[in-house]
């Protein structure tokens, strides 16, 4: 509950940036400058400006599925005294894929921050579609590492 309030704020700025986005697309300038992009992005690393967006998911990936695994480690241990006390049958396989959402969160962000500071990954992504999959396995399991 407490990450939900700066976790969620974040998601303004998504909202803000799409429709930034729509308006300059509307506009006839805005028609011109994304053909000058699409001119342009063979010569250097492609950036989006949501990329803000992959760094929103990297954090409540990161963040949330630690706090979810920890909830998930501590579920009636010890068992004396549990740290965290299961309430409903489920509890434990309903933590497992919250985990797992989570984490592949973290990895989808991951992947496209990898997407838009590196040419020669974008181009790879670009041509492949195993390519693509390889890469958020990794990235996955880079963040299931990590936690």
């Amino acid at each position: 509950l407490i990450l939900m309030i700066p976790l969620g704020f974040l998601q303004g700025i998504v909202i803000l940036l799409a429709l930034e986005d729509y308006t300059t697309r509307g506009t006839e300038g805005g028609r011109a400058r994304q053909e000058e992009r699409a001119n342009t992005v063979s010569r250097r690393a492609v950036v989006n400006k949501f990329h803000i967006k992959a760094v929103i998911g990297i954090f409540e990936g990161l963040f949330s599925a630690g706090i979810s695994f920890y909830a998930y480690w501590t579920l009636e241990y010890p068992k004396d005294d549990p740290i965290t006390k299961q309430f409903w049958i489920g509890e434990r396989e309903f933590l497992v894929g919250v985990c797992w959402v989570l984490a592949v969160s973290a990895g989808l962000g991951l992947l496209e921050l990898d997407f838009c500071v590196s040419r020669e990954v974008a181009k790879l992504m670009h041509k492949s579609l195993l390519h693509e999959i390889l890469h958020i396995i990794f990235r996955t399991c880079e963040c299931m590492i990590r936690m």
